[in-house]
């Protein structure tokens, strides 16, 4: 059962100290099949609080390659949830998962994110949208802060 880190790297922030996840979030993954590197053409969207059954177990996601037809199972690691430093240069890891029978390519960075600011901590949450720029008004801090860019990895974890 390989497991997967998520990994973020900001490429331009102004005032913002940290990026995590917020707990309970769905995430959008783009796999490609263990088997016949088929990739899913859609993003497929994974709940923690979801349970999917069948004969081979459960997980959160499961479905079955539309090329290859061999099933594919993704379970969110919860305890693999991390906070991304945004004075790191390298690539962090956000995120974890199980994944049996592909391998994750991409990650969809919709809303579900928090971000706390340089000088105050106010932290924002609501409409942190990470597949696009973001940009906010610390009026704790009185200054701005923002996000330019967010590149995407994945490495796989040890068991």
């Amino acid at each position: 059962m390989p497991n997967f880190a998520l990994l973020i790297r900001t490429k331009e922030v102004e005032n913002v100290a940290t990026v995590a996840p917020i707990a309970g979030r769905r995430w959008g993954l783009k796999l490609s099949c263990a088997s016949c590197s088929e990739v899913t053409p859609n993003f497929v969207y994974i709940d923690e609080s979801e349970t999917v059954e069948s004969d081979g177990g459960s997980a959160n996601a499961m479905f079955s390659c539309k090329f290859c037809k061999k099933q594919i199972s993704v379970n969110v690691l919860t305890k693999a949830y991390g906070t991304y430093d945004c004075t790191s240069a390298k690539p962090m890891p956000v995120a974890g998962f199980e994944v049996r029978g592909a391998e994750p390519v991409e990650a969809h960075l919709e809303e579900g994110w928090t971000v706390v600011a340089t000088e105050s901590e106010k932290e924002f949450s609501e409409g942190v949208n990470l597949d696009d720029d973001w940009v906010d008004y610390d009026d704790k801090g009185e200054q701005s802060v923002s996000i330019l860019g967010v590149e995407v990895s994945f490495a796989k974890l040890g068991k």
